[in-house]
């Protein structure tokens, strides 16, 4: 399975509602690969990865530090929108011919 975040890389909160609401806006780095969690309150069951955030406070039993999944993060420093429209359509550069 590819990973949807690169790990070790820094990432922004966002998308956050409810009791998690206090991540939006905050840096986190990807430190783990894609796994599926167990604990339903969480996540929904599906791939998230483990980032260096810290569990909630309110959460005195949580042993692993908060996972991210699909849309929970966006690059800390995104290229602007033209460019990344651009990089969509770019050719492979060919190695070896």
């Amino acid at each position: 399975m590819k990973n949807f975040y690169e790990v070790g890389k820094v990432y922004v909160w966002q998308n956050q509602s409810g009791p998690f609401a206090y991540l939006n806006g905050k840096e986190t780095t990807v430190i783990g690969h894609a796994f599926k969690l167990q604990n339903p309150i969480l996540s929904s069951g599906g791939p998230h990865q483990e980032t260096d955030t810290p569990p909630p406070s309110w959460l005195p039993h949580a042993t692993t530090n908060c996972c991210a999944g699909p849309g929970d993060l966006r690059p800390k420093n995104p290229p602007p929108g033209e460019q990344s429209v651009l990089d969509m359509f770019k050719q492979p550069d060919v190695v070896g011919a």
